[in-house]
Parts: structure tokens; sequence; C-alpha cells
């Protein structure tokens, strides 16, 4: 037997799980700093595209208090022990990155709002706008 699709395999309009574009944006960073945000992704999301206006890395944990946790670690060193860390990414000439494999977050406990850290890697202070391509998981 052979399947084939024959209508819209992302479900109806309006579904919950299309892809949805959410943007936020940081006070003025000076380079080298970060500002925390809480973009609204829901309790479980999975992240396909991320762009940001300048050169910045972006961290995204699965609750506020893990942050703390991870704040030493170095740029480029892979996070270790009961870090909390989802994903970790980094622009810079190319400003937009798109994720794939896409990865699968969520928030403990479960809340709306995403744990996101941004860096201002930019040799300038300004603010970082952050745009996020995303589906609702549930």
């Amino acid at each position: 037997m052979v399947w084939a699709v024959t209508g819209n395999i992302k479900g109806p309009a309006g579904s919950p799980y299309d892809r949805t574009t959410t943007t936020v944006t940081t006070l003025s960073l000076a380079p080298g700093t970060s500002g925390q945000l809480a973009p609204v992704l829901g309790a479980s999301w999975r992240l396909l595209y991320v762009e940001t206006t300048r050169a910045a890395r972006l961290r995204f944990y699965v609750a506020t208090s893990k942050v703390a946790a991870d704040a030493a670690r170095s740029f480029m060193v892979a996070p270790s022990g009961d870090h909390g860390v989802l994903c970790e990414v980094i622009t810079g000439l190319s400003l937009g990155v798109h994720i794939t494999p896409a990865v699968d977050g969520f928030q403990l406990p479960a809340q709306q709002e995403a744990v996101l850290v941004v860096d201002n890697l930019d040799t300038v202070a300004g603010s970082v706008t952050v745009t996020l391509t995303w589906q609702r998981v549930e």
C-alpha cells in the first residue's frame, strides 16, 4: 500500500501547530553584556529559525533558575552538569540561522514564556531584536 498526501499537512487554517513568528527586543546592551527575555512560545515548542539585528549569542533554558547555573560558562564551551540549556545559537555576519534539525524546547514548570538570554557580540552598544520562527508542540 502506498500513502500519498492529498491535503494540507499543517492542519486546518489557524491550527495551533502552524509556524509562528515571535519578535522580542532587549534593552540597550554594551558589547559583551547580556539581557534576559521571555518570548511567549508555550509550554513546549519547536525552534526552526532565528534571526537577530546584530551579532549575538542566544541561550534558551528550561527554567529561569538554570540561568545562574550556566552563567560562568565561556563562549563556545559545551555545557556540563545540571545546566538546563536547551539550545545555544550564535549569529555573526549572517544574522539568520536555520535550526536543523529543529530543536524541541519546553519550560519547567510548564509556562508560556521561554527563558532566553541574549549576549551582544557586536562591537557597539545597542538593543538586540530577536525574531524566532517556531511551532507549538503542546
